[in-house]
């Protein structure tokens, strides 16, 4: 549309020129004088070189889906002489932004947006489209930019969470039993201690109060595994694995992600959540330690089963579809 315009102005002067050479009236000149002026104001108005102009220093950040950030920017002129820009255009795809400054001619100029955040992604680099133009949007000029950043978004956090936890937790229970308490040792009561640890028929005996301490028996640690196989669900199971990522009761766990983009290690940042993309064949399971394992997949498929014949016969698997775990989620 842009270039259409620039012909069609071009055209209707070479038109109009014609017509005042041949019928030479007073207003015929007039129009070809002002289109003359017009288009050499346009040209005149944008010799300033986009390549002086530079983005840097944008903010990193770390959001999670269906959140709202701000993000900043420096634009910055590094010509030596300070020619203005009419109007000036900054587009960048990626972040779904778009903003025209009018008569530009700043040195230096911070700029900041809102963005809403709608998918998930990892960003290492932007590209962004500088465009100059006239004011009567006949000449253009545009240059392209890539500029480093760190943009991590993360999967939404999934409000029924008490739910999935208290099904988690039933899953583990059937899985790997209840946690337990040993009696380690029993003493006289002391300022400070916790009243509910009180032994009330002892001391009733004893005549003093007397405690009872209890050291709970560690269940092994559970390993949780994500096996992001390409599916419809992928996203929402993400959004699931995540979610238990975040408990603080499960902390102490270690997480995996398997699939494109991750180097199927164990999850020490939450970038790894924003960079994992659904695959084919999400690869080999790596072998933990640990005997107990919980593994999420958006569905179960032949390749799952397959792969999880990798396991010795000691380990406790329990593979969780999440088909099935949205069904009973949709009936909570």
């Amino acid at each position: 549309m842009k270039n259409l315009n620039s012909w069609l102005i071009g055209v209707f002067f070479l038109l109009s020129f014609i017509y005042a050479l041949t019928f030479n009236s007073q207003m015929s000149w007039r129009v070809v004088i002002f289109l003359g002026v017009m288009i050499f104001i346009s040209f005149l108005s944008t010799r300033s070189s986009l390549n002086h102009l530079r983005i840097d220093k944008i903010s990193p950040v770390l959001a999670e889906v269906g959140e709202r950030r701000h993000v900043d920017f420096k634009l910055r002129n590094h010509q030596k002489n300070r020619f203005i820009y009419p109007i000036l255009t900054i587009k960048c795809a990626e972040l779904d932004y778009e903003e025209r400054f009018f008569l530009f001619n700043s040195r230096e100029k911070r700029v900041r947006f809102l963005w809403e955040i709608k998918e998930r992604t990892a960003l290492e680099s932007l590209n962004f489209e500088l465009v100059s133009s006239d004011l009567f949007g006949l000449v253009h000029k545009s240059k392209r930019l890539e500029v480093a950043t760190e943009i991590y978004v993360l999967p939404q956090t999934i409000e029924k969470s008490y739910l999935i936890n208290t099904k988690l937790k039933l899953v583990e229970t059937n899985l790997f039993g209840e946690r337990s308490f040993e009696l380690e040792n029993i003493r006289e009561y002391q300022k400070g201690d916790a009243p509910r640890e009180i032994d009330w028929k002892l001391s009733s005996k004893k005549q003093t109060l007397m405690l009872r301490e209890y050291q709970k028996v560690q269940v092994p640690k559970t390993v949780y595994i994500f096996y992001g196989i390409k599916s419809f669900y992928f996203e929402k199971s993400l959004q699931y694995f995540y979610t238990l990522f975040k408990e603080d009761r499960l902390s102490d766990s270690n997480f995996y992600l398997l699939g494109e983009q991750v180097d199927q290690t164990k999850v020490t940042s939450p970038n790894d959540f924003a960079k994992i993309k659904k695959a084919a064949d999400p690869g080999a399971f790596l072998i933990p330690e640990e005997k107990n394992i919980i593994i999420i997949t958006p569905e179960r498929t032949a390749k799952l089963n397959k792969a999880l014949q990798v396991f010795s016969e000691k380990q406790q698997v329990c593979v969780i579809d999440f088909q099935e775990m949205e069904k009973e989620l949709m009936g909570e």
